[in-house]
């Protein structure tokens, strides 16, 4: 699937390639820096008066997944993410035909109707393909992450009001969690 968007991204002009790559870095950029949010849960999950048994089950349990959980979205956005890259350099293509078809000087270009149309069948080929790969993955990770976002709050509530053992530490471990949560969310609407 990689080779078929180098493929493609290679076929269509080179008119805004830098401004759409720029872009393209900051949006992962900003996907790849969640993922610091997990040491600071490590550190917030060890800190308590835990066994080291406790803490080897809560990594392997709970903190693994979240991080298989986390690459997968990334994966997913990166992917997506490049294929709209394609879609933005197709419409780039389509704009200096409009301006050759509309002008009487002689602007070059560098694909005809019928590539724009091929690589435009490819591109959305290869967004049917992502989204079939992914789209159970994505689903079971949406269920989990929607039934954390409901029982955590709870425990926290529950925890405060009604456990006398419940520290500050449990409160911005189970916060986190649900911040991990919101953050799962917003990187996937």
């Amino acid at each position: 699937m990689l080779r078929d968007i180098t493929a493609c991204w290679d076929r269509i002009a080179m008119g805004r390639r830098t401004e759409i790559l720029g872009r393209l870095r900051v949006q992962m950029c900003a996907i790849l820096s969640s993922v610091l949010i997990f040491p600071l849960l490590l550190i917030v999950t060890y800190n308590g008066s835990i066994s080291v048994w406790k803490k080897v089950l809560v990594t392997v349990t709970f903190i693994l997944p979240e991080l298989i959980q986390f690459a997968m979205i990334s994966f997913y956005l990166i992917m997506i993410l490049m294929i709209v890259a394609l879609l933005k350099n197709i419409e780039e293509e389509i704009t200096i035909l409009d301006l050759i078809n509309n002008t009487t000087v002689g602007v070059r270009s560098g694909m005809s109707l019928f590539k724009i149309k091929n690589v435009y069948v490819k591109t959305l080929k290869m967004k049917r393909r992502v989204v079939a790969a992914l789209q159970a993955p994505l689903l079971v990770t949406m269920a989990v992450t929607f039934h954390e976002l409901e029982g955590l709050p709870h425990m926290i509530c529950h925890g405060r009001v009604y456990v006398q053992s419940f520290s500050l530490n449990n409160t911005i471990e189970l916060s986190l969690w649900s911040f991990m949560q919101l953050l799962k969310i917003s990187e996937l609407f």
